[in-house]
């Protein structure tokens, strides 16, 4: 809903981006069964050329490396299949796949530094908790 996504928290937004994801790629997968079933069945190139297309958007919608890498693969079977396809949807969607394999190495780049800062975060946080239980300790003995 408009508006909605603002109020959920980040953990909730990634967690709803990684449910997109996920299910970008079993559509993918879907849509490759498809076109196994539809070449055992005959069907002409002309007509799988814009399920390959397809492929190649939902891997893309992924965003990991392997599936970019996938989907590289099906926009080369499209022309494969029908060399007469519209090349400039084939031009669109190399050039969508680019910005998104940027889009993939600066997320990837930022997780390693937040998994990082959450390391440096937890190191402090147990050499404050171990300040904490010396003093503790500190003070106890001396009460007795």
């Amino acid at each position: 809903m408009p508006g909605e996504w603002e109020t959920l928290s980040r953990d909730d937004q990634w967690s709803l981006l990684y449910a997109y994801r996920g299910r970008q790629k079993i559509a993918a997968q879907k849509l490759e069964e498809a076109i196994d079933y539809g070449m055992q069945a005959g069907i002409n190139g002309q007509s799988l050329a814009p399920i390959f297309l397809q492929v190649s958007r939902c891997y893309r919608r992924a965003m990991s490396e392997e599936c970019l890498s996938l989907a590289t693969s099906a926009l080369n079977q499209v022309l494969e299949v029908y060399p007469a396809y519209p090349q400039e949807l084939i031009n669109d969607e190399r050039g969508n796949l680019e910005k998104f394999r940027g889009y993939v190495a600066n997320e990837t780049e930022q997780r390693i530094k937040r998994q990082q800062q959450l390391a440096k975060s937890k190191a402090q946080l147990d050499a404050y908790n171990a300040r904490l239980a010396k003093q503790k300790a500190e003070e106890d003995f001396w009460k007795r």
